[in-house]
């Protein structure tokens, strides 16, 4: 059926095709719901914001005698990390020169038949793969630790470490590395106590931020080393297979369990993104990274807004994070995508984060 082209291009009809794009490179917003709309996702507004950063109290109060006055407890301590919103910006030239073909035979240059429509949402594809591809490296990013961009020109560069700006997650020393002294032996050695290394992660999470280990992210060659590792093996209690299930996570990685750890998921993703042109996995392969069930109360994803124009004549608008429209040009005749994205995720207990080495 044909559609007018102003109308299959008004933002709500834009947004509204974006939100059911079946979209890749996604797993990591999805596991902690920091996808557009997912239940950890917090308007904030403006350029600037902060978010406050402390751990479940551990004290047992005192108790008080019947009749006195309620006592006095001090203050949680409580940290901050202050930040500017990442912001990404891009448009798409739609020319009419193009849409012009796409058209029914015989009818209005302004009308498309489903072939132009299929090349718009195409369009829109390639812009919203790539915000979501940012929203991806930002959560690896928290989980590294550490997110910086650096400003050439009138772009920001992404990267994890050593950038002009640093969001720093504030994730504790102990918390990184050999986890303070608990993998001693590294997992790319067989013999590796891994089931003894995760129950000490437990309660080190316990102890520092009162959650328990649910949840482990490694790669595929990380899934190797535990696979065949002795003590996995032996605590499987079978000489089959040392996981009780491992099935596909619907993309491109896969989710199991250990017989002889059943309490722990592990997710195994190769998933990478082009830094500045260079590949680089989200979890290194060298790396393992330990994590409690992931609640809006500990990971959090705050968008930011800006005022957009969404057509010629229009007022501005506020818009917040993730967000598309089009607006139309005369030379070349022809319309612009758009989109304009501000989001950063909050880390706000980063004691509830593990960043191990593993090999």
């Amino acid at each position: 059926m044909a559609v007018a082209l102003p109308s299959a291009l008004q933002p709500a009809i834009i947004n509204e095709r974006i939100n059911r794009l079946n979209l890749i490179n996604d797993r990591l917003q999805r596991f902690f719901g920091m996808e557009r709309g997912g239940r950890a996702v917090q308007d904030y507004g403006g350029r600037r914001g902060s978010w406050d950063v402390f751990s479940s109290s551990r004290n047992v109060p005192d108790g008080r005698m019947p009749g006195a006055p309620a006592g006095t407890i001090a203050a949680n301590p409580v940290g901050r990390v202050t930040f500017t919103f990442p912001r990404s910006a891009n448009k798409l030239p739609l020319p009419l020169e193009e849409l012009h073909n796409l058209r029914p035979i015989g009818g209005p240059v302004a009308n498309l038949d489903i072939a132009g429509q299929n090349y718009i949402a195409e369009q829109e594809r390639i812009l919203a793969q790539e915000i979501t591809n940012l929203r991806e490296f930002q959560i690896a990013a928290m989980l590294r630790g550490s997110y910086t961009y650096t400003q050439v020109g009138d772009a920001l560069q992404h990267g994890f470490s050593g950038g002009g700006i640093t969001v720093n997650y504030q994730i504790p020393s102990t918390n990184t590395g050999n986890l303070n002294g608990i993998i001693s032996t590294l997992w790319s050695n067989p013999s590796a106590p891994i089931i003894n290394n995760c129950l000490a992660v437990n309660a080190l999470m316990q102890q520092l931020c009162g959650r328990g280990l649910k949840h482990v992210f490694v790669s595929s060659v990380g899934w190797g080393y535990v696979v065949n590792n002795v003590q996995v093996q032996d605590q499987s209690g079978s000489a089959e297979k040392v996981f009780d299930h491992m099935r596909s996570d619907n993309d491109n990685g896969f989710i199991a369990t250990l017989r002889g750890a059943p309490w722990i998921v592990w997710h195994i993703i190769d998933d990478g993104l082009s830094l500045q042109g260079t590949f680089t996995k989200l979890i290194p392969d060298n790396r393992a990274v330990f994590l409690p069930d992931p609640t809006p109360d500990v990971f959090s994803f705050y968008q930011g807004s800006e005022p957009v124009i969404e057509w010629v004549g229009r007022p501005a608008v506020e818009r917040f994070g993730e967000y598309y429209w089009a607006k139309p040009t005369d030379d070349p005749a022809g319309y612009q995508l758009m989109n304009v994205f501000n989001g950063i995720p909050a880390l706000k207990v980063p004691a509830a984060v593990f960043f191990g080495s593993i090999a």
